[in-house]
Formats: C-alpha cells, sequence, structure tokens
C-alpha cells in the first residue's frame, strides 16, 4: 500500500490545483490541508504549518515519507515517479519526451501567466499591451500545442504538461474573459478544442473543480480589488 501524500493546498490556487488533479488522476493516496483563500487575498495570516513545510509560505506544498517539498510542477514530477507503479505515468516513456514535456511546463509558468497582468490591470491605457502580450503568449502556446500534433499538448496521450497548463486556462476562460467580456480562446483552435473537447471531459480535472465558476469570479474580483 503506497504510503499517503499530506497536500497544503487552496481551492482557488491554479498552482495547488494542478497537484489535485495529479493526486486524483493516479489515485494516490492523500489527505488535503484546506489553506483558506483568504492567504492568498493577503487578509489573512499565512499559516504555521505551511510555512514550516514551505518557507515562502505558497500553496502547494506537500510531504510524503518524510519529505516536504514546494512548487507545483516540481511536485507534479516527483509524485509521477515516486507513484510511477500506479499505472498512469504521464512524464513521458523516453529521455526525449520526458523533456519535451517538461519543457512545456516550463512554457506554461512562463506564458499562460501572462493573463494576471491583463486579469489586474486597472490603467485604460494599458489595457491594448496587456492584451496584446497575452495573445502574443497564447500564439507561442497555440503553436507549440500544434508541433506535437495533439490532441494533447504532448501528442496523443495526457502527460503532466496538459496538467500544468489547464487550471490557467479555466481561470481564462470563467475569469478573464467574462470580466473582460472578450472570447480571447476562439482565436486559437487547437488550445480551444484541447480545453473544449478534452479536458472539459477529463474526469480527474472535473473532480479538482471544487469552486464553481462564479465563486472563482467572485474570488478574482476580491484579488483585482485588493493588489
Amino acid at each position: 500500500m503506497p504510503s499517503s501524500v499530506k497536500v497544503w493546498s487552496c481551492s482557488a490556487c491554479p498552482f495547488a490545483q494542478r497537484v489535485r488533479i495529479l493526486l486524483i488522476a493516479n489515485e494516490i493516496p492523500h489527505e488535503v490541508v484546506e489553506i483558506p483563500n483568504e492567504v492568498l487575498l493577503g487578509t489573512q495570516s499565512k499559516p504555521k504549518e505551511l510555512l514550516e513545510k514551505n518557507p515562502y509560505g505558497a500553496v502547494p506544498a506537500i510531504e510524503h515519507d518524510g519529505l516536504a517539498m514546494y512548487e507545483s510542477n516540481q511536485i507534479l514530477q516527483y509524485l509521477e515517479e515516486a507513484f510511477e507503479e500506479q499505472g498512469h505515468y504521464m512524464l513521458g516513456d523516453d529521455p526525449k519526451h520526458r523533456a519535451i514535456i517538461r519543457m512545456l511546463m516550463i512554457d506554461a509558468d512562463r506564458k499562460i501567466t501572462q493573463f494576471y497582468p491583463y486579469m489586474l490591470n486597472k490603467d485604460d491605457k494599458k489595457e491594448d499591451e496587456l492584451r496584446s502580450k497575452l495573445e502574443e503568449a497564447l500564439q507561442f502556446i497555440e503553436d507549440k500545442f500544434n508541433k506535437y500534433k495533439g490532441p494533447y499538448f504532448a501528442g496523443k496521450l495526457i502527460s503532466l504538461a496538459d496538467i500544468a497548463y489547464v487550471p490557467f486556462f479555466e481561470r481564462l476562460v470563467t475569469v478573464v474573459e467574462k470580466r473582460k467580456n472578450v472570447s480571447i480562446l476562439e482565436k486559437y483552435p487547437s488550445l480551444h478544442a484541447w480545453y473544449y473537447n478534452q479536458m472539459m471531459h477529463y474526469e480527474p480535472f472535473l473532480k479538482s473543480r471544487t469552486l464553481k465558476d462564479e465563486e472563482i469570479k467572485t474570488f478574482y474580483d476580491e484579488y483585482i480589488r485588493v493588489k
């Protein structure tokens, strides 16, 4: 019987959601310690227990077999290797494929997170510039996606790359598009099809969505207000 993983998570945090998706997908025994979303907003102090696991005080953090870890993409890779016997290996089946997936995960953190400056913007003079940067990032991602010929980011099978991206696309669709009254994702047909035809039918992702669309939007409305 594999040892259980303890994970510190916030329901509104896309980085923490990545880890919850993988734990569900690979049926890894785990216990979730739910950190209030007010910690993300900065209106509540970071719990001492979280700071003991992650000196930066951010979620996600995990503890497994006496090892404490933080940074979501590092956690995803560790869990894939530590629980490989679970039979859902999503880190690639050879060194080249693993390298591709790891690079896509890096791209996720550097590119899709461009939605934050656009979403948080309160200066009308910067609106077009920030939207343009987001669209450039999405075009970069669309081109990368097409390179590996789908229907998933790294090819025919779902991988850690898809898990790294999907919580951010959820927020792009449920928060950014609705707040800005735009249909950004429609401009990128491959990404649009991946999100709606693949990931919106992927049970582990759906189970990881502990907040309804309106609850996510309400959280980010407050996030934007306080930032």
